[in-house]
């Protein structure tokens, strides 16, 4: 056996091993006990203090590898993190240990497991029912409906990953790690989009079941109505109808008055577009007020606005369950590996969002002909608009296509023999005799290792394989290289633009006059994890000279499509195609999720507003917007999704 493979069988052997319950030895910890804080002061990357530990440890990493190069400088990085989780939470260390992989040149050599591998006490569902082989989902009201998405070991993984990639407090440089840190190019922006993101799907989850959206958790001195059984090993439950209280930090105690205070001056800045910095301002921009809000090391003042979201998590993690298991311990909103499954984290988030979303609403709306491409996606063959059923937009499942689950099966040649041509292009894609219109979602059990030994069975929501058929003219004489957007809304909520969800963004080029076919499989998709794959599936072969630490990024695949309902949940998806040269869109990458995670030491491959065109106001309704006669690099599709248990 090789060094490296040593050094990659010890990293996951660490990684691996049961956390060791020891406190955070941070900065100014002596003492807290003497003040009635719970002597178990467990790692959460949400504490300020915690983080900073744990970014100055990240950085001893890299500066262990950099004074010796090569495989003997990785064993020294693990001594070092085994002689530091012998002291204190190896939790920290091993979040250490993931910045140092993720970001350092040497470190990306070694691996980081799967979660369930990692943490297998945190991937039980909370619904003991389930573990037992009964029906069922959850304990606590109507939001245990909604469990299978908040517990798919794939989300919280996605929002731990990410949390690694974007650490707030920006990565150490591996080429100076004591100096300043690095935050990744329009993270701030990207925190809130991410989460905004989360919301949109989980509202429009939450509409399968008739549920209302989730409403902010803006009252800080109301009951939380909604409670929480993780029914995991070494967290606290969380009762229904408590109220937050005042928290002991290492720096002392935080007041939840403290907290009502930095919310009402973010809310400020977002009403009047500045913020303050020091004695004077700057102008708001959704960079700088989400990394304010977080806060990273990109707020304007981190000694003014505080840290909103993360102390946010904080506070709501210390409301422990005094009769319940682990006492001592906070619930799961402490931890990013956990945090999704709690409905109060989506209340959470969507108060987070409402301050940018405020901000946004004073922005004035995009003018969507500024650069309109002379491409055109029709909403109807005879010119007329509303009918929301373009012609040139298909979407159907792939076993629906002929030669389909052949290896050699050339999707791209299939759409432009089948539909292409001046023939064809009179004739809406939907006429031909292939079944569309409606997608399928599934609810599948998958088998997990148990913490203590043996398995049990966990809900997931899957789809069935599906694709996209869309048709473009060229109307110019000159070649032409677009970026096409896609965009699912429940059609209850089409004029809500912070519910619609992103599907896909990937380039098309065209030469002049062309009409040309794209077919589109859906696992291809900017916004899931490539390469993409199902809880069963096992892990893919990793693409020739890519990270897999940083492929491992993304919006997990078996959660593309929104669940619908038995009968039929009615959606709409919007095709928009920009010009490529304007968004200066790199190149599609192989793997990761270019729309959540960005692209490995590069710029977002964006420049356009994350979200676009639904980053800020229309003039009217969307749909009216979306319809206009004049926009002719829009168009939409109306089409259902259909959901079924497995048996």
């Amino acid at each position: 056996m090789s060094s490296v493979d040593t050094l990659r069988e010890r990293t996951e052997a660490f990684l691996k091993q049961p956390s060791n319950n020891l406190p955070v030895a941070a900065p100014a910890a002596e003492g807290l006990e003497s003040m009635g804080a719970p002597t178990a002061r467990d790692f959460s990357v949400f504490n300020p203090s915690h983080a900073e530990h744990a970014l100055e440890l990240a950085a001893r990493f890299m500066e262990i590898a950099n004074a010796t190069p090569g495989d003997q400088g990785l064993a020294a990085v693990l001594d070092e993190a085994d002689r530091v989780a012998a002291q204190e939470d190896d939790r920290m260390v091993k979040y250490a240990l993931m910045v140092f992989i993720t970001h350092h040149p040497e470190g990306r050599r070694l691996p980081i497991p799967p979660l369930a591998e990692r943490a297998p006490d945190v991937i039980p569902p909370s619904d003991q029912a389930v573990l037992s082989g009964l029906e069922g989902l959850g304990a606590l009201g109507v939001e245990a409906q909604l469990d299978y998405f908040r517990e798919d070991t794939a989300v919280n993984e996605h929002h731990q990953r990410w949390h690694v990639v974007y650490p707030g407090g920006g990565h150490p440089n591996p080429a100076n790690p004591s100096g300043p840190r690095i935050t990744k190019n329009r993270q701030g922006e990207l925190f809130w989009y991410m989460h905004q993101q989360m919301l949109a799907r989980y509202d429009t989850e939450r509409k399968a079941f008739n549920l209302g959206r989730v409403q902010e958790l803006k009252n800080y001195t109301a009951p939380i109505p909604e409670g929480y059984n993780a029914n995991l090993v070494n967290f606290s439950h969380r009762k229904p109808n408590v109220v937050m209280h005042d928290i002991q930090l290492e720096s002392g105690v935080y007041k939840v008055s403290d907290h009502d205070q930095l919310r009402k001056r973010l809310l400020a800045a977002a009403e009047s577009g500045k913020l303050q910095k020091g004695s004077g301002t700057v102008p708001v921009t959704i960079e700088l007020l989400s990394s304010t809000a977080e806060s990273t090391i990109g707020s304007v003042d981190s000694s003014f606005y505080g840290s909103h979201h993360n102390l946010g998590h904080g506070l709501i993690a210390d409301l422990r369950d005094p009769s319940g298991p682990f006492p001592q311990r906070p619930g799961v909103m402490s931890r990013t590996a956990t945090a999704v499954r709690d409905p109060v984290f989506y209340r959470w988030h969507r108060h987070v969002d409402e301050t940018m979303f405020l901000w946004q609403q004073t922005l004035q709306p995009h003018d969507l002909k500024t650069d309109m491409p002379p491409i055109k996606i029709r909403k109807s063959l005879n010119g007329g608009t509303g009918v929301q059923q373009s012609p040139d937009i298909m979407v159907c499942l792939l076993k629906n296509i002929p030669g389909s689950s052949a290896a050699n099966f050339d999707g791209e040649a299939f759409a432009n023999n089948t539909f292409g041509g001046d023939a064809n292009w009179a004739k809406a894609l939907s006429s031909f005799n292939i079944p569309n219109g409606t997608l399928q979602t599934v609810l599948r059990k998958q088998i997990i290792n148990l913490p203590g030994g043996g398995t049990g069975t966990k809900p997931y929501l899957d789809q069935e394989e599906f694709c996209y058929f869309l048709r473009f003219e060229n109307t110019s004489d000159q070649a032409q290289k677009v970026t096409v957007r896609m965009f699912l809304v429940a059609k209850d909520f089409a004029d809500e633009r912070r519910l619609w969800i992103e599907m896909d963004k990937f380039a098309h080029s065209l030469t002049p006059k062309q009409k040309s076919v794209v077919f589109r499989p859906g696992k291809l998709s900017a916004v899931v994890r490539k390469p993409a794959r199902r809880p069963p599936d096992p892990p893919p072969p990793p693409h020739p000279g890519a990270d897999p630490n940083y492929c491992d990024c993304g919006w997990p695949y078996h959660l593309l499509l929104p669940r619908g309902t038995a009968a039929g949940m009615d959606f709409r998806l919007m095709v928009m195609v920009t010009d490529h040269q304007a968004d200066l869109v790199g190149a599609e990458k192989k793997c990761g999720s270019m729309s959540f995670c960005g692209v490995k030491d590069a710029d977002y491959p964006d420049k356009r507003p994350m979200g676009y065109p639904f980053d800020r106001p229309f003039s009217g309704k969307v749909s009216d917007a979306l319809a206009r006669a004049d926009l002719i690099h829009i168009a939409t599709r109306d089409f259902k999704i259909k959901h079924t248990v497995a048996p």
